[in-house]
């Protein structure tokens, strides 16, 4: 079994309530952050076993969420609670056709994803969305959502992979630093060393 069917195994194996009890956590602790409260953020539609954003996503006024537009190209939409969805041929829930949201109009963007490594590292599911969608060197903020069981040592990183700049699990967040990483995440000084945990 590989890497990425071994995690996704992991995360599908928790019961529905560590699920629901993380889902909560997280949501607290993305609300701590000023860019995730007062700017636009890409939230995504849970499945998978993925964490779920829908209570994050039920309190926070700007949100858009991704729309897979062709084979190879994603897109945003504008999304509020209550806002119709179709299920695309992933099985994910997406907006309705729209006026899409550019990448630099979001503030910053939750990540789905299959595996994080201490170093910012983030395996996803293979398709490569969201390497091409943010492979410019200006983009928002980008923060990886998961489940702790999730985070691995190390991951092969290929050159075309859009480093994370944090990640969030029901323990609170983790930030990176280095080459390729937004500074939009935080005022100059407070991202904190790779590996370490608090709230911003």
């Amino acid at each position: 079994m590989s890497l990425r069917q071994t995690l996704r195994a992991r995360r599908r194996a928790l019961p529905e309530a560590d699920q629901a009890r993380h889902a909560l956590l997280v949501s607290r602790h993305l609300f701590r952050s000023a860019l995730v409260l007062h700017g636009r953020i890409s939230a995504y539609a849970a499945f998978d076993g993925e964490l779920d954003l829908w209570p994050f996503i039920a309190r926070h006024p700007r949100i858009a969420l991704p729309v897979i537009a062709s084979p190879t190209r994603m897109t945003f939409r504008p999304f509020r609670m209550g806002d119709p969805l179709r299920t695309n041929r992933f099985g994910i829930d997406e907006p309705l056709p729209g006026r899409p949201v550019g990448p630099l109009a979001l503030a910053a963007v939750l990540t789905p994803l299959v595996g994080f490594s201490e170093d910012g590292g983030r395996l996803g599911m293979g398709a490569g969305y969201y390497d091409r969608r943010f492979a410019a060197r200006e983009r928002p903020a980008m923060i990886g959502v998961a489940h702790e069981l999730q985070r691995v040592d190390t991951l092969p990183l290929r050159e075309w992979d859009v480093p994370l700049d944090a990640v969030v699990t029901e323990r609170g967040w983790r930030y990176f630093t280095g080459r390729g990483r937004s500074m939009r995440l935080s005022p100059p000084g407070a991202l904190r060393a790779s590996g370490s945990d608090g709230l911003l």
